[in-house]
């Protein structure tokens, strides 16, 4: 079992920094072709050698660019900035880190939302740039209750 715990009187930034070098184990170890790269952890070293899959914060994509980029949970209530005193000094700031992270794409930019409605961000995109495509639910799985294998 995997299990993330904090130190005592650890700093948050070393137990983050703790966290990603275990799930890039995690990751190795599994032979799974992901990586988090973040939290002064991991490089882009291997992406040439290999095809991966680079997780990581809105912070650690800035100055960096992909062909392709995902950006999930792009819920209608979602904040991308945790610290309620940072926005309330700063509005912008939700904003401008949803621009980091949208425009790290060279090609192929996906968005996906579980809300009824796609963040505002979202929303406010030229339509003519979007192509969407809507996955429900099965509505019979839904009449069951059953939603573990929803499609």
């Amino acid at each position: 079992p995997i299990s993330f715990t904090w130190e005592a009187g650890e700093p948050t930034y070393h137990a983050r920094q703790r966290w990603s070098l275990q799930v890039n184990e995690i990751f190795q170890e599994n032979e799974v072709p992901m990586r988090f790269l973040g939290n002064g952890i991991g490089t882009l070293d291997d992406s040439e050698q290999q095809a991966l899959t680079y997780v990581m914060t809105y912070h650690s994509a800035k100055g960096l660019d992909f062909n392709t980029v995902f950006l999930p949970q792009l819920n209608q209530g979602r904040t991308f900035w945790t610290k309620m005193e940072d926005i309330e000094k700063d509005p912008d700031i939700d904003r401008r880190l949803f621009f980091v992270a949208a425009t790290r794409s060279r090609l192929n930019l996906f968005f996906s939302y579980s809300s009824i409605q796609p963040h505002p961000y979202v929303q406010g995109m030229p339509q003519d740039l979007l192509h969407i495509e809507e996955c429900r639910l099965n509505e019979q799985a839904q009449d069951n209750g059953i939603t573990e294998f929803p499609f």
